[in-house]
């Protein structure tokens, strides 16, 4: 049997393999089987062999880890037709024999990108099950990973400290060696939000500056490791007031064109007011 393995890295082929033998090393190492060269890829860090006519693709040991379809692959795993496995900044694609996708296939490489939603996306993110706040709560907060191993996913309106770290028990598991075990956390203090590093090693960054222990402000961006993440915090109670702070503003505007009119000869009134109806309803 045979199948392929397509490498990528930041969404732009670099190599492919066709499977014909039973055993392959991934890693670092150029002794292996496929070669990964980067500092985040350990020299042998997982293996894809053959059992019972089937792919299985099992961790070697790793610092980082692998991951399979968005999900932390602890156990080894067995392989299907267009599964991803994330290894370090590295992304395979597997393709079965005579699967769409393969060279020589009438699909482009780029059509065999899987797009995943959101909710989707949340069943399979590894670290502890994050807890949804009131949904009554005016105050709305979200964090979207931008760059990084959990690039695209989303955490949002949580309940309590949404910690982040390498480590399998916090809520955001970011496979990084740039990162620690618990790396940070981001905790509520009345309605503001605040991020704070727990002693990590490599630090982290708010707004392109290292920091202790700092407020969040809206569209602040966090950076931890290779991960880059967008906070942004909305109030609803702010917004309900700017709308009725323009609706105050409409009914004055309309009251000052229905005084002018009153104040003006005839001759003129007519023709104010029509300005002042056409200012008002532009706005």
């Amino acid at each position: 049997m045979s199948a392929i393995l397509i490498v990528r890295r930041d969404r732009k082929e670099i190599s492919r393999h066709e499977l014909t033998g039973t055993t392959y090393d991934i890693g670092r190492s150029r002794q292996g089987d496929i070669l990964l060269e980067d500092d985040e890829v350990s020299r042998k860090h997982c293996t894809l062999t053959v059992q019972d006519g089937a792919y299985v693709i099992a961790d070697a040991g790793s610092r980082n880890g692998i991951a399979v379809n968005g999900a932390l692959a602890q156990e080894p795993v067995t392989l299907k037709d267009g599964d991803e496995i994330t290894v370090g900044p590295f992304d395979l694609t597997f393709h079965a024999e005579g699967a769409a996708g393969e060279p020589g296939g009438a699909e482009d490489d780029d059509a065999s990108t899987r797009f995943v939603s959101q909710k989707e996306l949340k069943k399979t993110l590894p670290g502890k099950q994050v807890v949804e706040g009131d949904t009554q709560d005016p105050v709305r907060v979200k964090l979207e990973l931008l760059e990084g191993p959990l690039k695209g996913a989303v955490y949002q309106n949580w309940s309590g400290d949404l910690t982040i770290g390498r480590g399998l028990d916090n809520h955001v598991v970011l496979v990084d060696d740039a990162v620690s075990i618990y790396h940070a956390r981001i905790y509520r203090v009345g309605d503001d939000f605040y991020v704070e590093d727990l002693g990590s090693s490599n630090g982290s960054f708010l707004r392109g500056v290292r920091c202790t222990k700092e407020k969040l402000r809206n569209k602040d961006s966090i950076r931890i490791g290779t991960t880059t993440m967008a906070f942004t915090r909305t109030d609803l109670r702010a917004q309900k007031k700017v709308r009725k702070l323009a609706i105050m503003a409409s009914g004055v505007a309309l009251l000052l064109v229905l005084l002018v009119s009153l104040l003006t000869p005839d001759d003129r009134a007519e023709l104010t007011a029509q300005r002042g109806y056409a200012a008002y309803n532009e706005k």
